[in-house]
């Protein structure tokens, strides 16, 4: 194929998957937020800070359980900066047309969550796309590589609707970019980019940003000993240290502590106590019914990546570390799921760095037909598994010890099927596909879990069919 048209169809497969993934997020951002808790409490800040100038919520409008009563104030229990944030920019339609969230209640929520969360896969299909364009292997698989990553992945998932994991995800794939560029080149600039990565993921999700900073320490300081320069490890501590410290001071001036609300005082966090259960729960959220692996196979590639240690660059090690240990860190210190979740949520950070490594191991391997299928098979499962999970992110579901025996939580424990279900009959209660459901988990299950799949999402309409086939159920049963 000549270059001019190689360059042409690049171009083509490129600018159509960005749009694809905008008409995604047009037509399936949320327009509400769901009883589960996590959108509302940030909501509930948002709106707080746009109309009130006060990080206090009154729940007038957000009502959620992840909340903290604190100097006779009630506020959310998630860290600030990024309410505060979304809350500054929401401030701009709130001054300039009046508009308020009891008004303009689905249009303000939709545009958070379309412009802000839409717009962070789109940069991630950016980056890792130009990432992967200067690896070895066919256009192809680069292609399908980068595309998947956020059309085939629980990014496509939570791109939909608010959350703190897509932002750190964006902001570990910029850590690691940058880092990459300091070791190779040596420049401060990239050094203190990378710590500034770092440092603002910490102020997003604690764990990670904590952990990819360690991690890329003993990259920096070994290059600064090759090349005699202390300077460029001191730009990377700076930056991290600088957006780090974000995290006490905006937690200070919001709250009056330094501790995160959720460790502080009532704080709502429990760190994982059912060791017992530990390896059951390792395996689900890795391989079974909430698995990383289960839902998008094709990460994989990065186990099998790891063989290849040796060859790995400095940045490459650092990234393998610090994912490595984020995933240990989760299945540690948590035993709950990810609660009301599609999937294992807290592990959607991780996602572009096991997606990279992946490519490590894809790229070399897959140039001929039979691989590639076999590759396209993998991203094709991803693509199911996203696209019913962006049907309600914050599902409800089975979270270990908090869904005891005789709860319809604990009867229906896979969010693919749980969703699936929910879909299914909301589309056509008579369908293969639902009835096939039904018959897995028996009427009087599919239909109780239903009826709270619904209320979660406050759907009243088919709140009411649900009601009605209830009474129809029970009626033949009598």
């Amino acid at each position: 194929m000549p270059a001019s048209r190689r360059r042409q169809r690049e171009r083509a497969f490129f600018y159509g998957s960005l749009l694809a993934l905008l008409l995604f997020g047009l037509l399936q951002a949320k327009t509400d937020v769901t009883l589960a808790g996590n959108e509302s409490t940030r909501f509930a800040t948002i709106r707080a800070i746009a109309e009130q100038n006060t990080f206090a919520i009154d729940g007038k409008v957000f009502r959620s359980v992840d909340r903290v009563v604190r100097d006779g104030k009630v506020y959310s229990d998630k860290p600030p900066l990024l309410p505060l944030l979304l809350g500054a920019a929401c401030k701009i339609p709130v001054t300039l047309f009046g508009w308020s969230f009891e008004e303009q209640y689905g249009l303000l929520i939709y545009l958070v969550n379309f412009l802000f969360f839409t717009g962070i896969n789109l940069a991630i299909f950016f980056l890792f796309y130009r990432r992967l364009r200067r690896m070895k292997g066919t256009f192809y698989v680069r292609w399908l590589l980068a595309f998947s990553l956020c059309a085939g992945s629980w990014l496509l998932s939570y791109s939909v609707t608010i959350n703190n994991h897509t932002p750190a995800a964006l902001l570990l794939l910029l850590w690691f970019l940058l880092l990459e560029e300091a070791c190779r080149t040596r420049g401060h600039g990239a050094a203190l980019g990378a710590g500034l990565a770092a440092g603002l993921a910490f102020t997003i999700e604690v764990p990670v940003g904590a952990i990819i900073g360690l991690a890329g320490l003993p990259a920096v300081f070994r290059t600064a000993v090759e090349g005699r320069d202390w300077r460029f490890p001191a730009a990377y501590c700076l930056g991290g240290a600088v957006t780090a410290a974000l995290f006490p001071v905006v937690n200070y001036l919001a709250f009056g502590t330094v501790m995160p609300l959720y460790l502080a005082g009532t704080g709502t966090y429990q760190p994982g106590a059912a060791f017992h259960f530990q390896g059951v729960y390792w395996w689900e959220t890795l391989f079974g019914r909430r698995g990383l692996f289960s839902y998008q196979p094709l990460v994989l590639g990065a186990l099998l990546a790891l063989l290849g240690w040796r060859g790995m660059s400095r940045p490459e090690k650092a990234l393998a570390g610090g994912c490595g240990a984020i995933i240990v860190f989760y299945l540690t210190f948590t035993n709950e799921y990810g609660g009301w979740a599609y999937g294992f949520r807290y592990l959607v950070a991780v996602l572009p760095g096991l997606w990279f490594l992946a490519a490590r191991y894809w790229l070399p391997v897959c140039r001929g037909i039979r691989r590639q299928v076999f590759l396209t098979l993998l991203a094709g499962i991803g693509f199911c598994t996203a696209v019913v999970g962006s049907y309600n992110p914050f599902c409800s579901g089975y979270e270990g010890y908090r869904s005891p025996p005789g709860t319809i939580d604990h009867e229906v424990r896979n969010s693919f099927a749980a969703n699936l279900l929910a879909a299914s009959f909301e589309r056509d209660s008579e369908s293969f596909l639902c009835r096939m459901l039904f018959r897995f988990y028996g009427e009087p299950v599919a239909l109780r879990y239903l009826y709270e799949a619904y209320t979660n999402t406050k759907n009243i309409g088919m709140l009411a069919t649900v009601h009605d086939r209830l009474q129809e159920f029970y009626a033949k049963k009598e």
